[in-house]
């Protein structure tokens, strides 16, 4: 059983991420994909789907199938018998702030909330990333790596997991209640890692406290 995506970076200064969808196992006559209008944190709707561009649907033999949007950001494929398929599009980033994605010459950060279409009956099954990026480029997830995947046990664990990767990608961590705590800093800036860590051990042995424990043993 697999769902997994492929992300890429074809003409980097165009600021598109492009997405190689697999989907497996399918067994019924239409497939719903769906893509977020909320992500973790922000406590609002967004048009994530207004940067989606050109959606190809292909089966195993690469024969295109046919798909209607019934929302904005919902696709309904065709599967014509397909038992698997696959679904290419890319994603414009244009804007980088914490709760977007973006790319450049230099960079690649997803949050996969705005641009993982996902299958509303299957969010529960075990998602993979696939990374297509420069071999100098150094990443930094809370997903854990299997062979050359990131694996999400669902889709929800997916959507909280952001993903950095950068050739300059800058990063420390320190240990609460023996917890990791990473700190991933990119672009033309001098961390003080001793100073950060200092500071967020405190406040993270104040939160732990309250909390009573926190439910991972690594958080980025």
């Amino acid at each position: 059983i697999m769902i997994h995506y492929k992300l890429y970076l074809k003409n980097p200064q165009s600021h598109y991420i492009y997405v190689d969808l697999t989907i497996d196992s399918i067994s019924s006559q239409t497939i719903e994909l769906q893509l977020p209008a909320w992500r973790p944190g922000r406590y609002e709707l967004g048009n994530f789907a207004k940067n989606v561009k050109r959606v190809d649907v292909f089966d195993e033999n690469d024969k295109v199938l046919v798909y209607q949007k019934s929302t904005k950001d919902c696709w309904v494929i065709e599967t014509n018998g397909s038992k698997k398929i696959k679904v290419t599009y890319s994603y414009h980033t244009t804007e980088i702030n914490a709760g977007n994605c973006y790319a450049d010459e230099t960079q690649l950060y997803v949050n996969p909330v705005h641009l993982c279409m996902y299958v509303p009956n299957r969010m529960q099954e075990e998602h993979t990333v696939e990374l297509d990026v420069p071999e100098n480029y150094k990443i930094a997830t809370s997903l854990k790596k299997v062979n050359k995947n990131f694996v999400a046990s669902s889709f929800d664990e997916l959507a909280d997991s952001p993903i950095m990767a950068s050739a300059g990608l800058q990063s420390d961590f320190y240990e609460v209640n023996g917890i990791k705590f990473w700190l991933h800093f990119i672009g033309e800036c001098k961390p003080d890692f001793d100073k950060f860590k200092t500071d967020f051990t405190k406040f993270t042995q104040t939160q732990l406290n309250f909390w009573k424990g926190i439910p991972t043993d690594e958080y980025h």
